[in-house]
């Protein structure tokens, strides 16, 4: 009954902190069931995970945090830490290509039947790159994406 106790207080002392305050336990922590953490722990004694428990990281769009940082006398690590998308949010995707132009007139043609029988030469603009990521581990948006060219569509009636 102590142990719970102990674990319950010990739950609400670390989550009651804003994410990244730095939070000095004087024992041992010892995580039992899954949990959210995020921020910087220093912990005298021994930290672990146990065995089936995850230990989630609260992503950063939560209060402005999303890390872990854990320095302890002993560190063992049984069950699993899990920090899928706790970073910072990726960039905004590019927009799609829409110019359609043709130097002999059949723009039209590229989803319509347009100049029957005539051959004609359309080009279509390929998408623009998304923006950067966000954040201090951002990455960098993609490059524009190609223009396609070719000959129209041959269309009408074959009877």
């Amino acid at each position: 009954m102590n142990k719970f106790l102990l674990s319950a207080l010990l739950f609400t002392a670390w989550t009651a902190h804003a994410q990244c305050d730095s939070v000095n336990i004087q024992g041992d922590l010892i995580i039992d069931s899954d949990a959210l953490m995020s921020g910087v722990y220093v912990i005298q004694g021994e930290f672990r995970v146990e065995s089936g428990v995850t230990v989630f990281v609260t992503p950063y769009g939560s209060n402005s945090c999303g890390k872990l940082k854990i320095y302890a006398g002993t560190l063992q690590i049984d069950g699993t830490i899990n920090a899928d998308f706790a970073g910072y949010e990726g960039g905004q995707g590019g927009i799609k290509g829409s110019d359609v132009t043709s130097a002999t007139g059949n723009g039209a043609s590229l989803t319509t039947c347009a100049s029957e029988g005539s051959a004609g030469h359309i080009s279509v603009a390929g998408g623009l790159a998304g923006s950067n990521g966000q954040g201090a581990g951002a990455g960098q948006a993609g490059n524009d994406g190609n223009d396609g060219a070719g000959t129209k569509q041959y269309c009408g009636n074959f009877g």
